[in-house]
């Protein structure tokens, strides 16, 4: 994916929630120690397979505050949200179809696009739906250019002056 010019983020080792685990700044050490936990973990592991490790970081659930922000800044990342959720995530009994979700973006973009830039939340819903998420992200893609939009990396998109990838990883003795 690197080679083919895709970028990639961190959203931590296991996909807790920072929040939702139960460290709401009461005790700001735990939070330090289970973050530095995630992304140490993560980093390791984008290290070793990669050769480098993201300087972009994505939130599990969004879940984000200042504290934590202050933390991964401290690290040296940039923490990435999303101005468009398709709410594919929502997979209950039924699940959300393609159709729905391609609603998702034609809500955003018809009649004018409400936003110069966007940065959307997708999922892939695994190996078994290979075929939806084809004709999902190509149904998606098509509708995005006939609005003019383009596709960049979040560092284009952000206007980032950092790299997009540490090539050593971050020192988390410190909190901040």
């Amino acid at each position: 994916m690197i080679i083919e010019g895709h970028q990639i983020a961190n959203h931590s080792f296991d996909h807790s929630g920072f929040l939702s685990e139960g460290f709401i700044t009461e005790n700001s050490n735990d939070l330090c120690k289970f973050m530095k936990d995630q992304m140490k973990r993560s980093s390791d592991t984008f290290q070793k397979y990669l050769g480098v490790s993201p300087s972009y970081f994505r939130p599990p659930y969004g879940e984000i505050n200042s504290e934590i922000q202050s933390i991964l800044h401290y690290w040296g990342y940039r923490v990435i949200l999303w101005n468009l959720d398709t709410r594919d995530w929502y997979w209950d009994d039924k699940g959300r179809d393609v159709n729905q979700i391609v609603q998702e973006y034609k809500n955003e973009l018809d009649p004018e696009p409400k936003n110069k830039s966007y940065i959307s939340l997708q999922h892939d819903k695994g190996r078994n739906d290979i075929m939806e998420n084809h004709i999902r992200y190509n149904k998606i893609i098509k509708l995005i250019r006939e609005k003019g939009f383009h596709f960049v990396t979040l560092e284009e998109c952000m206007d980032a002056p950092k790299s997009k990838y540490f090539t050593t990883i971050p020192d988390f003795e410190k909190c901040n």
